[in-house]
């Protein structure tokens, strides 16, 4: 009788889960025009689920929008929310093919995070990061990000040239 109650429980935990994400998704696809929701910056994009999207579940609904195009998927996209404790969660996604060209979304993050003086940790992986900072500091962990961004694009296009000289 326990496995067959602790298994019910998660299926509607599951159910609950795939709805909340779906309800997420449904937001933001209503917002992607929404300019104090969805903001594309020359070398990123980002959007902010404010309270609308939990921190919890603002990475898996980040990786959805970017790789079923409800945004584009031609830069990093980087998304915030709000979280219990007033701090910010933020999660970016990247495609493989922009890591190819040298994006690196772990060393963006942590170095985006030191420059705003963010007390909190920052890292993850060059296809996938995230960070937590304090509520009012998205705009300038944003520009950040678009700055390191644009640099390692950069610097990967200069290899490129040397490597073709």
């Amino acid at each position: 009788m326990c496995i067959r109650d602790s298994y019910r429980e998660a299926l509607k935990k599951y159910s609950q889960y795939k709805q909340e994400i779906s309800n997420a998704l449904n937001w933001l696809y209503d917002n992607r025009f929404n300019e104090n929701v969805v903001r594309e910056l020359e070398y990123v994009q980002s959007f902010h689920g404010g309270k609308s999207i939990r921190d919890t579940i603002i990475g898996t609904v980040a990786s959805i929008a970017l790789h079923s195009r409800i945004l584009k998927n031609d830069k990093p996209l980087v998304a915030f929310a709000i979280s219990e404790d007033n701090t910010v969660k933020v999660s970016g996604r990247t495609t493989t093919t922009l890591v190819k060209l040298g994006v690196n979304l772990a060393k963006a993050f942590k170095i985006a995070a030191k420059n705003i003086n963010s007390p909190y940790v920052a890292g993850g992986h060059d296809i996938a990061a995230g960070a937590r900072i304090p509520l009012g500091k998205e705009d300038a962990f944003l520009k950040e990000v678009n700055e390191i961004i644009k640099n390692q694009l950069s610097i990967m296009r200069k290899e490129g040239e040397n490597l073709e000289s």
